[in-house]
């Protein structure tokens, strides 16, 4: 309980700071939407993005194992260009979450060649 001017004084001059993780902190600071990773539980960030990709860098291309969405609903192709592969494949759609191993969300691992954004998403 506060007993006087000087404890109130204090009180209103304490900063609180408090460790956040990378994702939490660009979520707070209007970073990316959706974060790409090449190994399970989110290690080796591959690629960071805002807005749809038609074609990942080589780097990114067939080697996504788990995904964070911070924002909006995307679409995940096995083909460039947000196309499904002529034999089957097509595309899996995903919201805001994490996705420590695509397979368990029914993406298969290391299959995504482009993403697209949802419009109005």
């Amino acid at each position: 309980m506060l007993k006087t001017k000087q404890d109130f004084k204090q009180l209103e001059t304490t900063l609180v700071v408090k460790e956040v993780d990378n994702e939490t902190a660009a979520t707070i600071q209007g970073g990316w939407d959706l974060a790409a990773y090449r190994d399970i539980n989110f290690g080796t960030r591959i690629v960071s993005a805002n807005s749809s990709l038609p074609t990942l860098p080589t780097e990114a291309d067939n080697q996504i194992s788990s995904i964070i969405i911070n924002r909006g609903k995307w679409r995940f192709y096995d083909w460039s260009h947000y196309r499904k592969y002529p034999n089957g494949g097509g595309y899996r759609d995903l919201g805001p979450g994490k996705y420590p191993w695509l397979p368990t969300y029914g993406v298969p691992n290391d299959w995504i060649s482009s993403f697209s954004r949802f419009k109005g998403t």
